[in-house]
C-alpha cells in the first residue's frame, strides 16, 4: 500500500502549511464538540494515520521529517511538526481548527493542503484522533524542533494551486459499518492505499476514491529510497495482483513487511503495525470485492546466485529501500558498526522491535543463517563511507 506514499500523497499535504492560495477559513461556524476518549486509541490511529509522515523514528516524537519519497519535480517537502508546541507545532490550534484542517485540508491560516483531506473520517476517529493530538501522551509533547522548510517547485506550486478545496460536512458522519467490506472500504479509504495504488496521483478522486482511475490496480509511480522511479503493486485479486494471497499473507505484508515471496516490501510503504487482526481481515474483504484490474506491474527479481555479494544481500532484502544506496537516506544505518558487535546487528536484524524501532521488518527465518557474516560485512563497510561498487 502507504504509505509517494500516503504514504505518499497524504504526505505532500501534511508537510507543509505554505500553499500558493488562502482560502475562506469559517472554522468559527463548525459544530465541533469534542468528547471522552480513548486516548490509547487515539495513539493508535494517530501511528496509523499520521505516522507514516510525521513521526520521526530519530527523535521518537511527531516533530516531523524530510519526505525522501515525494517526486523531485515538486520540490523538497517535509511533513510539518504536530507535536504541542504553540509555534513550531499545532499547540496553538483549537480542537475545532483540527477538525477543519484534517477534514478539508485547510489551515487556520485559510492556505490549502491539497492532500491532508480525510472527508470521509468518522467522528469517532477524528475525535479520537485530536483528542491524542492534545494530550500529554510523550509522542506528542511540545518540541520546537523544525524538520526542515518546503521549498516547491513551479510545477509544485501550479499543482497545488489547481487542487479543489473540499467543504467540510454538514452533516455527522455514519459510525463505523460492522460489516467487514464496509470496514475495509473506510480502511483503504483513510489509510490512503488507494493513493498510492491507483494508476496516478493527479487522477485520484480523494472525496470518492472508488472513482480514482486504476482504483488499486497499482502503476502509480514514485520515488524509492535510491531516487529511482518505482512502481506501486496491483493490490486487486486479479492473476497479476494479489489473486493467490492468504489473509495471512496480507496481515504479514501490512504488519511486518514481509510480502508472500519472503521479501521486504520496498520503500515508501511503512508498516502498520497498530492494525487488528479484524481490519487486516476486514481489508482482505474489501480487496476481493473490488473489481480486477489486469495490470502486470513488474517488480524487480529476488533470485540469488551463487556467491552473492554483500551488496547482494543488501538489495535483494530491499535494505536500500529505506536506506539508500548510500546507507544514509531516508534511515541512516552508517552507525551501526559502531554502535553494536557482530553479533548484536545480526540480532537487531532479527528482531529491530526488541531494540525499539517498529518501522522495520523482522528478518528472522526470512535471511539465511550462512548469509549474515556476509551482509553484515556490506553494512560495516557502508559506514566507513568505501562500500564497492
Amino acid at each position: 500500500m502507504r504509505h509517494f506514499s500516503f504514504p505518499g500523497i497524504f504526505s505532500l499535504c501534511c508537510a507543509t502549511l505554505l500553499t500558493a492560495c488562502k482560502l475562506y477559513y469559517p472554522v468559527e461556524q463548525i459544530n465541533y464538540k469534542p468528547v471522552q476518549v480513548s486516548i490509547t486509541e487515539g495513539k493508535r490511529l494517530t501511528m496509523l494515520l499520521c505516522g507514516p509522515c510525521h513521526y520521526n523514528a530519530s527523535t521518537k516524537d511527531y516533530s516531523g521529517k524530510k519526505l525522501e519519497d515525494s517526486p523531485g519535480m515538486l520540490g523538497h517537502i517535509y511533513a510539518s511538526n504536530i507535536t504541542k508546541d504553540p509555534e513550531a507545532g499545532i499547540g496553538s490550534y483549537a480542537a475545532s481548527e483540527l477538525a477543519y484542517l484534517i477534514r478539508t485540508g485547510i489551515s487556520r491560516t485559510g492556505k490549502l493542503m491539497p492532500y491532508m483531506k480525510r472527508p470521509n473520517i468518522s467522528d469517532e476517529d477524528l475525535n479520537t484522533i485530536i483528542a491524542y493530538l492534545q494530550s500529554d501522551d510523550t509522542l506528542v509533547k511540545a518540541s520546537a524542533r523544525n524538520p526542515g522548510k518546503t521549498k516547491y517547485t513551479p510545477i509544485g506550486r501550479f499543482g497545488i494551486s489547481m487542487s479543489k478545496p473540499l467543504p467540510y460536512p454538514t452533516q455527522a458522519s455514519m459510525k463505523l459499518s460492522a460489516n467487514k467490506i464496509s470496514r475495509g472500504r473506510y480502511l483503504v479509504d483513510n489509510l490512503a492505499c488507494f493513493h498510492c495504488h491507483s494508476k496516478s496521483y493527479p487522477s485520484l478522486n480523494i472525496a470518492e476514491p472508488e472513482k480514482s482511475k486504476g482504483y488499486m490496480g497499482g502503476g502509480n509511480r514514485m520515488k524509492g529510497a535510491d531516487n529511482k522511479t518505482i512502481q506501486s503493486p496491483n493490490l486487486t485479486f486479479h492473476a497479476t495482483g494479489i489473486a493467490n494471497w492468504t489473509e495471512e499473507d496480507l496481515r504479514k505484508a501490512l504488519q511486518e513487511g514481509i510480502s508472500k515471496n519472503n521479501q521486504a516490501l520496498a520503500f515508501p510503504m511503512p508498516l502498520y503495525s497498530e492494525l487488528t487482526k479484524d481490519e487486516v481481515s476486514s481489508i482482505y474483504a474489501y480487496l476481493k470485492s473490488i473489481p480486477p484490474i489486469d495490470n502486470n506491474v513488474k517488480r524487480k527479481d529476488t533470485n540469488l546466485r551463487d556467491g552473492y555479494s554483500g551488496k547482494e544481500l543488501y538489495t535483494n532484502y530491499s535494505c536500500k529501500s529505506c536506506h539508500g544506496t548510500d546507507g544514509k537516506s531516508p534511515f541512516d544505518l552508517t552507525q551501526a558498526f559502531n554502535k553494536y558487535d557482530n553479533e548484536t546487528l545480526k540480532k537487531y536484524i532479527q528482531n529491530p522491535k526488541a531494540f525499539g524501532n517498529t518501522q522495520m521488518p523482522a528478518f528472522e527465518n526470512i535471511i539465511p543463517e550462512e548469509q549474515y557474516p556476509v551482509l553484515i560485512q556490506y553494512l560495516k563497510m557502508l559506514g566507513q563511507s568505501h562500500a564497492p561498487e
